[in-house]
């Protein structure tokens, strides 16, 4: 059933929408370039698209660091596809159920970013993209992996991963030996 832009029902499926997607913070409606309403509502100042920084092989336009005008929050992430626009909070894109010390970070092969956990690892994804990263390095284990048009690269300090390692031989290999023991 196609919905009548911006009417109560239309506003109501947009703030459904919204509310249990994991990642949207909002969903606006577009003609001719000008949000006529948001997930919020009717919108009440003129607020006009900004270029896109790229466009995905799916023909979704991407829009990053835009600061919302209709609710004044941290600047955003703005997803376009047809009349409509998704805010995203780039944060919600890596904040995972990962360790704290893991760097995180989502670019696009164009190489605008498209989400960092933190500056340090929007740093590392740049030093990455630029080729200075050096590889042989001890400090840091590093691990990009290319997935179509995007690219996602994760750091840790060697030193984590060792004292995890030393946790994990010291859980296990007793685990293992009375496996044996048991078995044998």
């Amino acid at each position: 059933m196609e919905l009548k832009p911006c009417s109560p029902a239309h506003l109501a499926e947009m703030r459904r929408n919204a509310i249990n997607s994991l990642f949207i913070a909002e969903i606006g409606y577009v003609e001719a370039g000008v949000l006529q309403c948001t997930s919020w509502g009717v919108a009440e100042v003129e607020v006009r698209q900004a270029p896109h920084n790229f466009e995905t092989i799916d023909g979704l336009a991407v829009v990053t660091g835009v600061t919302p005008v209709v609710t004044g929050g941290k600047p955003i992430t703005a997803l376009r596809l047809g009349n409509y626009n998704a805010l995203v909070s780039p944060a919600r894109i890596v904040d995972m159920l990962a360790e704290k010390h893991l760097k995180i970070a989502i670019a696009h092969r164009s190489g605008a970013m498209l989400a960092a956990r933190d500056p340090e690892s929007a740093a590392l994804m740049r030093t990455v993209q630029e080729g200075k990263h050096d590889a042989g390095s001890s400090d840091v284990i590093l691990v990009s992996v290319p997935a179509g048009e995007w690219i996602a690269t994760l750091a840790e300090p060697s030193t984590e991963a060792r004292d995890v390692y030393a946790r994990q031989l010291l859980l296990f290999v007793p685990i293992g030996v009375a496996a044996g023991f048991i078995t044998s």
